[in-house]
């Protein structure tokens, strides 16, 4: 059974009813674009079709909740029984109070969140005979473009160099993934690749110790994992080739690992799925 709207963990049915996010309300982001110009040329050169070259980058994404204040008849408009003048006003006043909140974090029904802001309202009609009485939307920018799911997915392997790590539930996602977890067990020189895209550490990770990559853009960095306690060096990771660490498309096929030194070698990825849509 799908859960409630929840802005910043309060149930959106608290002071709103009929709550809707209908088709044409909610935006995808859309990505930038970065075609050039090429004299002497028809149309433009498609950069993003160079399967080696960085991908493009996606905008902010929006969505548009529409409703009726708690309280009113979507049909009348007319107060539901219990309510009373006062209370419409103090449900009208908790809606500001939610929306306005300096960071929104919005958790919809199937479990997916996103966090935002407000960036414009049509605030509920006050008078009682307008036919649009308690009607009301906000609109919400998604600074960072995607959707995440409600979990954590850990893909793992141990792989000969050049084998494959399949994506599993990665794949059910639909939008890329910049902030993945990647951990390499002990081995030489380890490069994870998923098309142009690549990660990888020039060095030997020694027996009992791993290398934690965390490549979150807004900090990328790297650690011991849970191995034996050691100082892995950032300037030894190769990435590319976009100016992130690393990005995964779930709709690219499985990854890729390449190491040297023979043998077989762990690798672990969590990662949480991002789509474009609640």
């Amino acid at each position: 059974m799908a859960g409630p709207w929840l802005i910043n963990a309060v149930p959106l049915e608290t002071v709103a009813r009929q709550v809707s996010t209908s088709e044409g309300l909610q935006r995808s982001p859309q990505k930038r674009d970065v075609d050039q110009d090429v004299p002497g040329m028809h149309g433009v050169l498609d950069q993003g079709s160079d399967p080696v070259a960085p991908r493009r980058s996606y905008g902010p994404g929006q969505i548009t909740f529409t409703g009726w204040v708690q309280g009113v008849d979507h049909l009348t408009g007319a107060f539901l029984p219990g309510t009373t003048e006062d209370v419409y006003y103090e449900r009208v006043r908790e809606l500001q109070r939610m929306f306005h909140a300096r960071s929104l974090t919005i958790q919809s029904p199937s479990g997916r969140t996103a966090v935002g802001w407000l960036s414009s309202e049509i605030e509920p009609v006050y008078e009682a005979s307008d036919s649009w009485f308690g009607r009301w939307s906000a609109t919400v920018k998604i600074p960072g473009a995607f959707w995440s799911g409600p979990a954590d997915v850990v893909l793992a392997g141990r792989v000969a160099t050049g084998g494959a790590v399949q994506l599993g539930q990665v794949a059910d996602g639909e939008a890329p993934i910049q902030d993945a977890v990647v951990t390499f067990g002990p081995g030489n020189n380890p490069t994870l690749i998923q098309g142009g895209a690549y990660l990888g550490y020039d060095g030997v990770i020694g027996s009992g110790r791993e290398l934690a990559v965390d490549t979150n853009p807004a900090g990328p960095s790297v650690g011991p994992g849970n191995g034996a306690l050691w100082t892995p060096l950032d300037s030894s990771i190769r990435y590319g080739p976009n100016a992130t660490w690393f990005e995964i498309d779930p709709t690219a096929g499985p990854l890729t690992l390449n190491h040297t030194g023979g043998g077989l070698m762990d690798v672990r990825v969590e990662a949480r799925p991002r789509y474009f849509t609640s």
